[in-house]
């Protein structure tokens, strides 16, 4: 990872250092060349590249992300997708995250957690009003600069792909899954009530030093959110008044419907509870005694008083005898009839300007011609005539000859503003170069090493038990040959391990639901439909075939009964012991049917006795009878 330190990325972007990586991306600290500032880079991880559904809904995210401008919510600068690189650039935040923070402070407190609080709340706010929802509002996504002012990032990203994939042994999944909420574990449809949930989490763990539900894995996790209860925040931490425990927990409800109606309105209760029982203590000043004063102990100062200050006050204003002087003199109809006539002229003066500009070409736009495969000298020139600037960056290429442009940012025919400059790639001749090694990095990091060389890169996936998914097991030409530009990396990805689809038909849709991610699966989506063969609430078809091999990671939908489930039928069972009045058996009759095997019935008899008796069988199934722990009797029911 650390020597991609230094590279040039798509001829732009010094990569400067590693911020960190996820269960989708790749981040970097990175330097603009162009505009000589720094910059944030998050590279789409390879493996979803080939997921057309997902690139769909990162495109649509994208754009709707970079619609938002607030002070709260890093910037997106731009959205690229070249070449299956799919990158954003972003606003650089100069600070530390909110995890680190708290790792170092919690619990913090109550005004420092609510200002944090209400910035994250407005950013949300602005975000909901905009139709995006983060969806994975957690410490590591808020970042704090060096004036403690929040920014929110990560919008529409980590949701799209991982975010219900429990598996325990994940890092990114374990730090989710504490701030998920109850409906995205169950794989329910998400909306401004799930960030309100995320937020709630995350407030109590500002104010109580610990999250609300913690265990060994995701899975017990999961089940605290879904079923466990949490101790009240003012009961950890007395400096939490009752008002805001209870916000909080309104704001962590299981049921959606009653948490806040909106980020909105979370805003004004918090509010409302920080400006809850408000007063200013004074002491009155020490006064000369006047007569009608009680004069019996006047060195004794008055006792502190609570008084409650209004926050408007109406001041007398100082008199102003020329501004009266004014106010006394009534306008004519002269007066209107003038003041008229002037914004008349100006608005024809500044209609006239409008007019002016506009046939001095000061708002004329040129239409981009192609420069490609043209020598850079004539497209300067050609740039200078139609009133267009240039940036030039220079690579290896065995296409074109030296000094002829490869490439050019803004594409012919596109009509641009006069002034604007166009990015130009020239080429440095044919070169050869010494083979990098890319071998267990991704397939992003590989195309960001190799992308100051003129490659094409092809690559496969296979399937590898020991190298996880996504990394490159293999490359041609091998490290250290000498490759010419232009040469064709073949790279061999793992696309993981196969591992046995769980049975999951006959659970309830918990225990599958949490089953599966243990085994390895993704949730996806949760059906139901009518059955009489299962109770409501149990799986009664899967999407993947219990037994079949399947990648690791791969997403399973599941079918739940609604009802009404199999009707009960009686069972009459008739069974005579071995004789012998002497003998004594201890008899057992276990009863399998569709909600599952349970004992019907235990007694002891004698040799010889007769047992006659009804059972409720539960669609189809099978009674067995026991005498001292072995089968001697089956009896199946349909």
């Amino acid at each position: 990872m650390t020597n991609m330190i230094g590279t040039i990325f798509h001829d732009r972007y010094q990569i400067l250092d590693i911020l960190g990586s996820g269960g989708t991306s790749v981040v970097y600290k990175a330097k603009d060349t162009i505009l000589n500032r720094l910059v944030t880079i998050k590279i789409l991880r390879e493996q979803l590249d080939t997921d057309s559904k997902f690139l769909n809904r990162f495109r649509n995210e994208a754009q709707a992300v970079a619609k938002l401008s607030h002070p709260n919510i890093v910037s997106i600068y731009d959205v690229t997708f070249s070449g299956g690189l799919h990158y954003l650039v972003m606003e650089y935040v100069e600070g530390q995250s909110l995890k680190e923070y708290l790792d170092k402070n919690a619990p913090l407190p109550v005004d420092e957690a609510l200002n944090i609080f209400q910035q994250l709340l407005q950013a949300l706010q602005h975000a909901h009003e905009n139709n995006v929802i983060h969806r994975d509002i957690k410490p590591h996504n808020i970042l704090l600069d060096t004036k403690h002012n929040v920014h929110v990032t990560d919008f529409g990203l980590a949701v799209n792909a991982g975010d219900l994939a429990m598996d325990n042994k994940g890092s990114d999944i374990m730090g989710s899954i504490y701030y998920m909420s109850p409906e995205q574990i169950k794989g329910e449809s998400v909306t401004v009530a799930t960030d309100i949930y995320a937020a709630g989490v995350l407030l109590y763990e500002m104010l109580c030093g610990r999250r609300p539900f913690n265990g060994e894995t995701a899975v017990e996790i999961a089940r605290q959110h879904l079923k466990g209860s949490c101790i009240p925040p003012h009961k950890i931490n007395p400096a939490v008044s009752t008002e805001l425990s209870s916000l909080i927990m309104k704001a962590m409800r299981r049921d959606k419907d009653l948490r806040f109606a909106d980020t909105e309105q979370m805003l004004a209760e918090l509010k409302a509870v920080q400006n809850k029982n408000r007063r200013v203590v004074i002491k009155p000043q020490t006064l000369d005694l006047t007569p009608g004063v009680n004069q019996e102990n006047p060195s004794k100062p008055d006792e502190e008083r609570t008084i409650v200050i209004k926050r408007h006050v109406s001041m007398p204003e100082p008199a102003n005898t020329k501004m009266q002087f004014f106010r006394d003199k009534k306008p004519t109809p002269l007066f209107f009839i003038t003041l008229f006539a002037v914004l008349l002229i100006l608005t024809l003066l500044g209609s006239m300007a409008s007019i002016m500009s506009t046939l001095t070409g000061n708002n004329e736009e040129i239409t981009v011609d192609n420069y490609v495969g043209k020598p850079l000298l004539e497209v300067e020139q050609m740039l200078t005539e139609a009133g267009l600037k240039s940036t030039v960056n220079y690579a290896f290429s065995a296409e074109y000859a030296k000094d002829v442009v490869m490439r050019q940012n803004i594409s012919p025919g596109q009509k641009v503003k006069e002034g604007r400059f166009i990015d130009l790639t020239v080429s440095q001749g044919s070169q050869t170069f010494k083979m990098p090694s890319v071998t267990d990095m991704t397939l992003s990091q590989a195309k960001v090493i190799l992308s100051k060389y003129d490659v094409k890169i092809e690559s496969t996936e296979v399937v590898d038990d020991t190298v996880p998914a996504g990394q490159i097991i293999s490359q041609l030409p091998v490290e250290g040959e000498e490759v010419s530009a232009g040469a064709v990396v073949t790279i061999t990805l793992s696309k993981g391990k196969e591992i046995a689809v769980p049975q999951l038909i006959g659970r309830t849709e918990e225990d599958a639901m949490v089953y599966l991610v243990i085994q390895g699966f993704n949730l996806g989506q949760v059906t139901r439909e009518e059955s009489t063969q299962y109770d409501a609430g149990y799986v009664i078809h899967q999407s993947l075939t219990a037994g079949d091999m399947a990648m690791e990671g791969s997403q399973i939908d599941l079918v739940v009964s609604s009802g009404p489930g199999p009707a009960s039928k009686t069972a009459r069972l008739t069974y005579t012991l071995p004789s012998g009045n002497d003998n004594e058996y201890n008899m057992v009759i276990e009863v399998t049917d569709d909600s599952g095997t349970h004992k019907d019935y235990t007694a002891v008899h004698r040799g010889g006795e007769t047992v006659v008796r009804d059972i409720n069988i539960i669609g189809s199934g099978t009674i067995k009878v026991y005498l001292d722990g072995d089968a001697v009797y089956s009896q199946d029911v349909s």
